[in-house]
């Protein structure tokens, strides 16, 4: 029953789900089904072939074969103790008496008595032999095919097959960015071990479908040590699809991708010794506390038993939340589960660490800390890639990142080389000197800055006004850096009481927005 079980787990992904309908088929293959047999047995209804060829049928299911046999047994002992007391009783009355002579003293019991077998295990009904039988093959197979699952025999099968005779390849894209396609170009053009001894990881032509959709399109990438790599896109831009392919949780369609000169596609296990991995949901254990959780984790990267507290520790240190060590899992708070996950991916000192949405759930300041103690382990010669939905996250951490739409990369290249390219303006806030000796509910007049910035920025547009603070959007890019603070210091220095302003580029989520209008919404992360 137990293999039975466990390999019915794979079918289902919401636990109360599967509860509910292993409960039903249980009930219906166990109880239904005993009752059902009971009722064709029956001789005067005419059924009883079909009872016993769903009887051989049933048999398979662990608890029907269960149930069966102790009605069997019960029957063998039954008849058995009925028939010694028949036969004792009728010795007793006749002391010369044989069984035939009892048989006509009580014709009835004839039929249970005269072939009467005292052996439970025997074959044939009532005995349980065929029983134990079923139930110890349908085990073996069960336990069998537990191993074959577990150890991914039939998903191998289905994905060399697939390799073999139905493989898909990528799309080339249209119009691709020049330097998405000069990163793809070194990827492609460069000999292999060439690039394994540059790049810490390697992504060549990485591409995944889920039936006839194309979730992730022939990526190229290259990062190198001490470089933290930032995967930017929406829900179903493919983010998640890719990292459960660099993880090895998910096949790849087609190309390949290495971590230290270790090929995901045929060195598995030995490319996920070097990764930490901290994925978007806790995969906590909820009665452990946060100590035996890491010390469980340090045990499985095989570090010393004698050092497992001291790493705990460290960990719990460097990302502030020592005081919570010892409490359980079940009470720590969103954050602070975050940051024990991302402990847990640095256990053992994996030099490459992927972080699924670090920071989800944490307060400001929290944030602050944890990109810190990231920064630091960054700078200590480890390559990071993280996805995030934060742009202050991915400006304060991120080395390098991209922006992904419909499984491509739209945009690659640092913080700055990505506004310099693909902001469209800049953003203008001005603050108006307050009047002096005026009441709290009066406020400066902003009419002449306003027709001072639509004369000198004509591709301006009023974003925001809140008191004496104005925030403009400047659209017009052709304008040089010297001459807007030139133009904004004359206005300073004359009439026009400015207080302060700030001028700035625009930041990097509009320039994330910008790519993310062209996403097509569908849910290309899961599987079918």
């Amino acid at each position: 029953m137990i293999p039975m079980m466990y390999i019915s787990s794979y079918m289902f992904q919401v636990p109360s789900s599967g509860y509910t309908k292993m409960t039903f088929v249980n009930i219906t293959t166990g109880c239904v089904a005993f009752l059902l047999i009971q009722i064709l047995s029956t001789p005067d209804l005419g059924l009883v072939d079909i009872g016993n060829t769903l009887h051989w049928i049933f048999l398979i299911v662990p608890h029907y074969s269960l149930g069966t046999g102790i009605r069997d047994a019960y029957s063998v002992y039954f008849y058995n103790n009925e028939c010694s007391s028949f036969f004792d009783n009728c010795k007793s009355q006749c002391n010369n008496c044989t069984q035939e002579d009892c048989f006509n003293f009580l014709p009835s019991v004839r039929e249970y008595c005269e072939n009467l077998d005292p052996n439970y295990y025997k074959w044939e009904s009532p005995g349980i032999g065929r029983n134990i039988l079923f139930s110890v093959i349908a085990g073996f197979i069960f336990l069998i095919l537990v191993f074959m699952i577990e150890h991914k025999l039939f998903s191998n099968l289905k994905y060399r097959i697939q390799q073999k005779y139905f493989k898909r390849l990528h799309v080339e894209v249209q119009d691709e960015d020049q330097d998405v396609q000069m990163e793809k170009c070194v990827i492609r053009d460069t000999q292999q071990d060439v690039l394994l001894r540059q790049y810490n990881i390697v992504i060549k032509d990485l591409t995944k479908y889920y039936k006839s959709n194309l979730a992730v399109n022939g990526l190229c990438l290259g990062i190198k040590n001490s470089e933290c790599f930032g995967l930017l896109g929406i829900n179903g831009a493919g983010k998640t699809t890719t990292f459960k392919m660099l993880t090895g949780d998910v096949k790849i369609s087609s190309g390949d991708a290495w971590v230290r000169g270790r090929s995901i596609k045929s060195q598995l296990k030995e490319m996920q010794k070097l990764i930490g991995y901290c994925p978007q949901f806790d995969a906590l254990l909820d009665d452990l506390t946060a100590r035996e959780t890491l010390r469980m984790f340090a045990l499985l990267r095989g570090i010393p038993e004698s050092d497992c507290d001291k790493v705990s520790e460290k960990l719990a240190a460097d990302f502030d939340y020592l005081e919570h060590l010892n409490k359980q899992v079940k009470e720590l708070s969103g954050g602070n589960k975050r940051k024990l996950s991302t402990s847990i991916a640095l256990i053992g000192d994996p030099p490459v660490i992927y972080l699924d949405e670090p920071t989800t759930g944490m307060d400001p300041e929290t944030k602050r800390y944890l990109f810190n103690a990231l920064c630091r382990v960054r700078d200590g010669g480890k390559t990071i890639i993280l996805t995030s939905h934060s742009m202050e996250e991915c400006e304060a951490l991120c080395t390098r990142l991209a922006v992904m739409v419909n499984g491509i990369f739209k945009c690659l290249g640092s913080t700055q080389h990505l506004k310099s390219r693909f902001a469209e303006g800049y953003t203008l806030i001005i603050k108006v000197k307050k009047p002096k000796d005026s009441a709290a509910d009066l406020h400066a007049s902003t009419e002449e800055i306003k027709k001072f910035v639509c004369d000198n920025f004509q591709k301006s547009e009023l974003r925001e006004e809140y008191e004496e603070m104005l925030t403009y959007y400047v659209t017009d890019k052709s304008i040089p850096w010297s001459k807007m603070f030139g133009i904004l210091e004359k206005g300073k220095q004359s009439d026009l009481n400015i207080e302060d302003y700030s001028l700035c580029q625009s930041s990097l989520e509009q320039v994330f927005l910008t790519f993310t209008r062209q996403q097509n919404h569908v849910n290309d992360e899961q599987s079918p």
